[in-house]
């Protein structure tokens, strides 16, 4: 073979050679981009799901809110209800010993004095 075939022969292998290389470089193109698209459609289906945690993490907010004002009105309810035990405490406290200060049989003075530790009816300090 002479000089120009040798030369013809290389050109055509070269040819060849860009010509696998480029349907190679478009073969993994459309690889490319078909994995590009499925990636993107998973991401619109997850999109669904994000869409329903997010409204879950609202209802749930939602409801967390609801509880926590239901918990301010039981606790006012329940200082509410103390005060108001506190006050009868209180108003029988003062009426025993606005009785205690009339019984004769009562040493309200005392230092030991304590409201409502009367003697049974019937029995009289001598």
């Amino acid at each position: 073979m002479s000089t120009t075939g040798w030369i013809i022969l290389i050109v055509i292998v070269v040819l060849v050679l860009a010509i696998v290389g480029f349907a190679v470089s478009r073969g993994r193109q459309h690889q490319a981009r078909n994995k590009a698209q499925e990636m993107r459609a998973e991401a619109d289906r997850r999109r669904e799901a994000e869409k329903h945690s997010e409204s879950q993490a609202h209802q749930a907010e939602l409801e967390a809110e609801r509880a926590r004002v239901e918990a301010e009105q039981a606790r006012a309810k329940a200082e509410e209800a103390q005060q108001a035990h506190l006050q009868e405490a209180a108003q029988r406290e003062d009426q025993i010993r606005q009785a205690d200060a009339i019984d004769p049989d009562v040493d309200h003075k005392s230092e030991g004095y304590e409201p409502g530790t009367t003697p049974p009816e019937g029995e009289h300090r001598a």
